[in-house]
């Protein structure tokens, strides 16, 4: 059997008790998997173009939560948000416009398909897949091949923002696949926790290929690989029993260590 829709399971699920929350993003996390690319795309390949393109990502993002919302029939503020997604969607499309005009194709391409993950990340929300792990590792991807773009306008060759983008998705993926492990395991489910150790594992080795063949630097694998001991920390007998939200806070200190290293790395050329 299909799982119903979304708003066909439970059409209190978007319901906010004031404007606000028909605005901003109901898990907070989500902010990190946007905002990190963007600063390390935007602070070590920094263009106008690049940094239009940032702003227009943004305010995608921003218009995702009300679109949720206006399909909400029983919204109390239905009229409110779809106002206010179509506000939003229109000043993002504008800037994409832009920058897609002023653009060559190969730094067309990644955007392009930011874009298309980006469709099927809300179709698949739309229709009750937005708990499963994939879903979540779709949605949390494509900012990394944004950042990609901005790189690509900035003059970058390819291999190296190949390598940013190496970097991006190893975070994204791999802290997506960590947090299901470690709240599942909290509640005595550890059905994620080997998945979560092979990913690790995985992303170790790639990390270090790319930077002995000078793709990324050396801070930006070290910035990994601390991403890497936290999950086995985390995941381990010897872990915290810690709240979501306390974990949400690690969680934004180790997306920040991430941006800080990844960049002096690129500056410093460490």
């Amino acid at each position: 059997m299909h799982p119903k829709s979304a708003i066909q399971m439970d059409k209190t699920k978007y319901r906010s008790n004031n404007r606000w929350n028909m605005v901003l993003p109901r898990e907070h996390g989500s902010w990190g998997f946007v905002l990190e690319p963007l600063f390390i795309a935007l602070i070590i390949g920094f263009t106008w173009d690049g940094f239009l393109l940032g702003i227009s990502a943004v305010l995608a993002f921003l218009a995702h939560q009300p679109m949720l919302n206006a399909l909400n029939a029983g919204q109390k503020y239905k009229s409110f948000a779809l106002t206010l997604a179509a506000t939003l969607s229109i000043l993002a499309l504008a800037g994409l416009s832009v920058f897609m005009a002023q653009s060559n194709i190969v730094t067309v391409i990644p955007l392009i398909v930011a874009l298309s993950v980006m469709v099927v990340y809300f179709f698949l929300e739309i229709l009750g897949f937005d708990r499963k792990l994939y879903t979540r590792m779709i949605g949390a991807s494509a900012m990394g091949l944004v950042a990609m773009s901005i790189l690509l306008a900035a003059g970058w060759q390819l291999p190296l923002a190949l390598g940013v983008l190496a970097v991006i998705l190893s975070r994204a993926i791999s802290t997506t696949i960590y947090i299901r492990a470690r709240l599942q395991l909290q509640k005595g489910n550890n059905a994620y926790v080997k998945p979560s150790h092979w990913t690790h594992a995985l992303i170790l080795p790639v990390m270090v290929i790319l930077a002995v063949n000078q793709l990324i630097p050396w801070l930006a694998a070290l910035a990994v690989t601390i991403l890497c001991i936290r999950a086995y920390g985390g995941l381990s007998r010897f872990r915290q029993k810690l709240t979501v939200k306390r974990i949400g806070m690690y969680e934004f200190v180790y997306g920040m260590q991430l941006v800080i290293l990844t960049v002096a790395g690129y500056i410093a050329g460490l």
